[in-house]
């Protein structure tokens, strides 16, 4: 009974409830301590009930649980140690296993095992002799081409940098130069770009207009009277023309051509 408690306690309590719970308190503490003030009224009520847990709840508790371990070793764990280990174990599992399944296993495994043991091990003893002899006979030359290489390295660095800082500003000056000269061209291109799309979306809508809409009105007249609508509706576009057209203003002004004056004749 005495080494049934002093070994939960050793692997239950102490692990898991009281040093938890002691790392807690630690860690509360200071944050807890400017409440103190505040919690001295409650200190006689507090002091009194830690009185009566101890005195009246802790020992039947302990004395709960000290029946129910001394009624556990004594009437139940010998059956259950009966049961599982005797019967069932030593009985059942470990018979067949040894008659059935143990003999497979060793006939599949044992060519792996002999593999492993005159193949696999030596094999990688061998390499690992090989690697620690070569990393020995490396290791100087390789420290001191590192150390070479480093000190090349920064006197070319502290060498090169004006150099590459001056190139670095003189090509920058010459890149915002040509920027500056090019900008207009550029500008230029693009607005006779947009003018000549705008132009041809213009011309687009104005063959739309004339060759496509004149059908698409009399496809829909005919559904609207087969229908039987008394009233014709009109077609429904999705396109808009008077806000092209007034885009396209400036780009029709520079593609097309000037109109002939009417004859006096047919003014009048």
């Amino acid at each position: 009974m005495h080494t049934l408690i002093h070994s939960s306690r050793k692997y239950v309590l102490d692990p898991y409830v009281i040093s938890p719970l002691d790392s807690l308190l630690q860690h509360t503490k200071p944050h807890l301590t400017p409440l103190k003030p505040y919690a001295a009224p409650l200190e006689p009520y507090v002091s009194s009930t830690i009185e009566f847990a101890q005195t009246r709840i802790i020992p039947g508790a302990s004395n709960v649980l000290s029946l129910a371990a001394a009624q556990y070793e004594t009437h139940i764990a010998s059956r259950l140690r009966w049961l599982f280990i005797e019967q069932y174990w030593n009985g059942v599992v470990q018979p067949n296993y040894f008659k059935k399944l143990h003999p497979k296993l060793e006939l599949y495994s044992r060519p792996l095992r002999v593999y492993y043991t005159h193949t696999i091990i030596p094999g990688a003893q061998k390499a690992l002799i090989y690697t620690h002899e070569a990393y020995t006979r490396v290791r100087p030359s390789t420290i001191y081409h590192f150390r070479v290489a480093r000190r090349n390295a920064r006197s070319v660095y502290a060498t090169t940098k004006p150099r590459v800082i001056g190139a670095y500003e003189a090509v920058e000056s010459l890149v915002l130069k040509g920027y500056a000269h090019v900008h207009p061209y550029l500008v230029a291109v693009v607005d006779m770009w947009k003018a000549q799309a705008l132009f041809v979306a213009q011309r687009a809508q104005d063959a739309r207009q004339k060759f496509v809409d004149p059908h698409v009105q009399l496809i829909w007249d005919k559904v609207v009277e087969r229908s039987g609508s008394p009233t014709a509706a009109p077609v429904p576009t999705s396109v808009t023309d008077e806000p092209l057209s007034v885009r396209t203003s400036s780009a029709t002004r520079l593609y097309t051509r000037p109109t002939q004056p009417e004859p006096e004749s047919q003014k009048i």
